[in-house]
């Protein structure tokens, strides 16, 4: 079984706009009824035999409900293919599939009244695209909730049966690839902080071979024998005086291919620069300085910089990609003042410890780290380019721009003239 696309070229004029002549339109109140979720009296967080999740938002988006319940007769149960909507709060408009469990009270289950007419997975999919139209005409001044009306009165395109299930079943497809790959993101950024935590304690060994590495115990933790430990100022020579802060008036002026960059990253693109090569960038305040977290990112070529980030580059007996790394792995929140803002002061900067191998080990382990960031790079590429499919896919499929239909046995059916 396959799918074989191909253009419409019998459209009417409908409320919609231009569908396929065999195309209908309905009213989501018309084919729909709703139920909406009710909070249990008694919840746990302690997941006890017969009891069922309480599915929030955070559930579905998580896949990982946080409590659980008894239910009564009261509850609004849902299985993993039941449409569950936000009808309350600032996410509202949302549409899930996929769990199952007791619906909270700020969630609708939506069923059709007949799947003869509106498959459950097509009406999941359109409702998909309308997240923004019932989000932003929201009512209720304290707790933001659905129009009713716009809910109930929204227009639904209607395609034959068959080739709502075909509509349906492309747009999954593409949809479990998404959550595919995220999976594989989410398991290398484990495998990332997993290889850090070696690399920063054994040295560039082998995993089996830790037990032939002598350690020694250091201010910053157990690390091998032959290492180091200096001090952040010792290491890398710092370039903060060249920095030039442009507000955001000033850089509208002055667009350009230029990266004009900040403490989290590239903020704007302008017309000049101020550094030309490699470096390490440091945040100096709204950074992120826990350990794992993005503090630190390296630039390469030519760019601007403003006075929320230092700008920082390896001496000889250091290497920019492993400093970046360690001030990654590490938690140098401790050297960050400030309530309001968290600033990192140059003098504070200065005095992080960093541990210091011989210069080939610090390379061998900045390029171990490398080769997993770009598989990163690669996944997170891939996933983008999945989810542009996808938003093509569901714009032109609901529309009917683009039509799909099943084959028998991967034999394509000839489209009509």
């Amino acid at each position: 079984m396959g799918f074989e696309f191909y253009e419409e070229r019998d459209f009417k004029d409908t409320e919609l706009g231009p569908l396929p002549v065999d195309w209908g339109v309905v009213r989501l109140g018309d084919i729909v009824e709703t139920r909406k979720g009710k909070k249990p009296k008694f919840m746990t967080e302690d997941c006890i035999s017969g009891y069922y999740p309480y599915l929030t938002a955070e559930s579905f988006r998580t896949k990982k409900p946080k409590q659980f319940c008894l239910p009564s007769e009261n509850e609004i149960l849902v299985s993993a293919d039941d449409i569950v909507f936000i009808w309350d709060g600032s996410n509202a408009g949302e549409v899930f599939t996929g769990l199952s469990g007791v619906l909270a009270s700020t969630m609708v289950k939506i069923s059709p009244y007949n799947e003869n007419v509106i498959s459950k997975q097509m009406l999941f999919y359109y409702l998909k695209t309308k997240f923004s139209l019932f989000n932003q005409n929201v009512v209720g001044s304290t707790i933001p909730h659905v129009n009713k009306k716009l809910f109930f009165d929204l227009p639904i395109p209607l395609p034959p049966l068959e080739e709502q299930k075909a509509i349906a079943e492309v747009l999954r497809s593409v949809q479990l690839a998404i959550e595919k790959t995220e999976e594989v993101i989410r398991a290398t950024k484990e495998l990332k902080k997993s290889m850090m935590k070696h690399l920063f304690t054994y040295g560039y060994v082998p995993v089996d071979e830790t037990d032939k590495v002598k350690l020694k115990e250091t201010e910053i933790g157990l690390i091998p024998e032959h290492w180091e430990v200096v001090r952040l100022g010792e290491v890398a020579e710092i370039f903060d005086k060249k920095r030039v802060p442009l507000n955001e008036q000033q850089r509208k002026h002055r667009r350009g291919a230029y990266p004009y960059c900040g403490a989290n990253g590239i903020i704007d693109y302008i017309d000049a620069y101020i550094f030309d090569g490699e470096y390490v960038l440091l945040a100096e305040d709204g950074g992120f300085y826990k350990r794992f977290e993005s503090s630190a990112y390296i630039m390469r070529g030519r760019f601007w910089a403003n006075n929320h980030v230092h700008i920082l580059q390896a001496k000889q007996n250091s290497n920019n990609y492993f400093l970046l790394y360690y001030l990654i792995y590490e938690d140098i929140s401790r050297y960050v003042a400030g309530t309001t803002r968290q600033k990192l002061t140059q003098e504070n900067m200065k005095k992080i410890p960093i541990p210091l191998p011989p210069l080939e080990e610090q390379k061998a382990i900045a390029e171990a780290l490398r080769a997993i960031d770009e598989k990163l790079q690669k996944e997170e590429e891939y996933k983008k380019a999945l989810q542009n499919l996808f938003k093509s896919l569901l714009h032109h499929l609901m529309s009917g721009k683009i039509r799909v239909r099943k084959t028998q046995d991967g034999q394509n059916l000839q489209s009509e003239d």
